[in-house]
């Protein structure tokens, strides 16, 4: 027997068809999203959907229903999780940071002008930032442990971007340093606290760390193995690890200065991500040739050769359960499982290729931020 639009099929192109283990049919089309259970037809479209194309569908072991086109949204319970863009809230497609909340609520960083903030149930701007500081983009945010905020940020488009130092939120006022406050410099590029209470910044112009009344930097001259500074990751005892744009990597101590380069093991010195495992093994994202691991001995590279999406990776996040996310500028996001890379593309679903941040929750679902397309909330099957 054919079905066709006529009977009730959302659209006669058809791509993929999935079964349910209720013995209902899932099939996704080029206009949506059509659901058969044997008498009935029940269709979505991008009202519910992250588009209405459908390339992927896969059912998960708790019943729930993954579909992929432009986004990729979750169905469960009847209710839908797909990208978030402008019109659900954010203020640019253009995201640059993600960074989780103690309570599971996301804070985002877009391109002008800035700063969002995810409760679970809607989109806001914390009070005092638009009027505050106007149209800035957010390129750095870092949730400290005592519930305030600080914020890298920019000002300007395109190419033109000009750092204008970093901002801190202590729930009720804004508070700007800058290098004349004792900032290394203006332009930030990541953000980091300790269990201590200290904050560090790196800058093209080296680290600077926060001790909650005064600045201190750290450069070349006392044994950072580059002033520009683009990743900051905290190990084990408070130990920063600190990725380079051309000096490899340095793992500061508190008192002792360790670098490492490309003739120790390191892929690449120019260093674009860090993250630490949670067997504190330590994760580097390099800016052309991929990732390279540290176990404490020596370093691995992953490369495209091995799994990994592209080689020119921009972001890394550890999951609860030890996985490892690496977003890509070419190849979308791949997982680290232990034993192999699974990478997720636009031809999975994903909206593009261009992955800018990620950040994971602690029931492991995954935020996603692209280059230009919004940010993905991506709930792994378990």
């Amino acid at each position: 027997m054919t079905y066709t639009t006529q009977d009730g099929l959302i659209h006669n192109n058809v791509y993929v068809i999935a079964v349910h283990p209720d013995g209902t049919l899932w099939i996704g089309t080029s206009g949506g999203l059509s659901h058969w259970d044997g008498d009935t037809w029940t269709s979505y479209t991008a009202t519910g959907l992250g588009s209405d194309w459908v390339g992927a569908i896969a059912v998960d072991v708790d019943g729930s229903i993954w579909v992929g086109g432009w986004g990729i949204s979750r169905y469960q319970d009847e209710v839908w999780a797909a990208a978030y863009r402008t019109e659900e809230g954010l203020y640019s497609n253009a995201v640059r940071t993600i960074e989780l909340e103690r309570d599971d609520s996301v804070w985002v960083g877009t391109l002008v002008p800035g700063l969002k903030h995810w409760n679970g149930t809607m989109w806001s701007t914390p009070a005092g930032w638009w009027d505050g500081f106007g149209a800035y983009g957010v390129v750095a945010l870092e949730p400290a442990p005592n519930g305030e905020l600080w914020v890298g940020k920019v000002f300007g488009a395109a190419q033109l971007h000009v750092g204008t130092g970093i901002d801190h939120w202590d729930g009720e006022t804004w508070t700007t340093f800058k290098q004349e406050d004792g900032l290394a410099s203006d332009w930030v590029h990541a953000i980091a606290a300790d269990a201590n209470g200290m904050v560090w910044v790196s800058t093209d112009s080296g680290l600077s760390g926060y001790n909650g009344s005064t600045w201190r930097t750290y450069t070349v001259a006392d044994g950072l193995a580059h002033n520009d500074v683009r990743a900051i990751a905290v190990g084990l005892d408070n130990v920063l690890w600190l990725g380079t744009n051309g000096g490899g990597v340095s793992r500061w101590d508190g008192s002792t200065w360790t670098s490492y380069t490309v003739e120790d093991g390191l892929p690449e010195n120019a260093v674009t991500a860090i993250a630490i495992g949670k067997d504190g093994t330590v994760w580097c994202g390099t800016r052309t040739r991929g990732i390279g691991w540290w176990d404490g001995k020596r370093w691995t590279t992953y490369s495209r050769e091995d799994g990994l999406g592209d080689n020119h990776v921009t972001a890394i996040a550890v999951a609860p359960n030890g996985d490892i996310w690496v977003g890509t500028e070419l190849g979308g996001i791949s997982r680290w499982d232990g034993a192999r890379w699974i990478t997720y593309a636009k031809e999975d679903g994903l909206s593009e290729n261009y992955v800018e941040a990620i950040a994971v929750a602690p029931e492991g679902t995954v935020w996603i931020g692209t280059h230009s397309e919004g940010v993905i909330r991506f709930v792994p099957a378990r």
